[in-house]
């Protein structure tokens, strides 16, 4: 690990000897641990960032929609993986904020740092494999469907009756968009025109519409249809496709209830 000269005067860098939730480093600023020294502020004051490696099975966990302030950067070679975690709220304290305009542009500069720099250049400095995880939505909803095995959805085609899933094992189908897959919001004036394939969420009253005609979009609609997004995914493999993966899915699970 290496810190910008310019910012190592101010920074105070923990290495813990015993971590369980396998931290490796925590990177914090001087000046506000010294601000709440002794006071019930003092956990977590001035913090920059960390690095800790999480085990597949905990990464699993986190992407069903609580990889809060923590993003997956790199792959380990065990098979477990390397995160940047961050705060989600703001963590430059003073005794005094009067004087500080200076200070606090540092300090906002070194947040800035945290996520544009670190995890490349830990790639670079260790020889890790880059790797991410995208966030949507649409990445939440298979994470949870996938991995905590009990959620609650159907699948519908046209003006068809819903199909309750749950004769039919999703891992084959989801675990195609569980690793080597990109989903990113895009325009809505992207949106295909013609039939889909709708997983409704009935536990958050999100429907997804998986296109048929134009392979590798999805949109969300939610809050009774005042609200909707588009989204589109990307395949490392380019051989697959979303609209593929969703109708052999579909197929499967309407051949189950004949």
């Amino acid at each position: 690990m290496s810190i910008p000269r310019e910012y190592m005067q101010h920074l105070h860098v923990i290495a813990p000897v015993d971590a369980p939730d396998g931290t490796l480093f925590e990177v914090f600023e001087q000046a506000s641990i010294d601000a709440v020294k002794g006071t019930d502020e003092e956990l977590g004051a001035g913090w920059i960032y960390s690095i800790r490696k999480a085990t597949k099975e905990e990464v699993n966990e986190l992407r069903g929609g609580i990889l809060l302030g923590e993003e997956v950067f790199a792959k380990a070679e065990d098979g477990g993986f390397y995160l940047l975690c961050m705060p989600t709220d703001y963590r430059f304290i003073r005794q005094n904020y009067e004087g500080t305009e200076n200070e606090e542009i540092l300090f906002r500069e070194m947040l800035d740092w945290a996520v544009s720099e670190v995890p490349q250049a830990l790639i670079a400095q260790n020889g890790l494999t880059p790797f991410t995880y995208t966030n949507t939505d649409v990445d939440q909803l298979f994470a949870r469907i996938l991995y905590e095995g009990n959620r609650n959805f159907n699948l519908i085609f046209l003006e068809e009756n819903a199909h309750q899933p749950d004769k039919v094992d999703p891992a084959p189908y989801i675990e195609k968009l569980a690793e080597g897959v990109t989903i990113e919001e895009v325009d809505e004036s992207e949106t295909p025109d013609g039939e889909y394939i709708v997983l409704n969420d009935l536990e958050s009253d999100t429907r997804f519409d998986f296109f048929r005609a134009d392979g590798n979009y999805v949109r969300e609609i939610w809050n009774n249809g005042e609200n909707h997004a588009l989204y589109k995914v990307t395949f490392t493999d380019s051989s697959l496709k979303l609209n593929s993966i969703m109708e052999a899915w579909y197929n499967a699970v309407a051949a189950a209830e004949q």
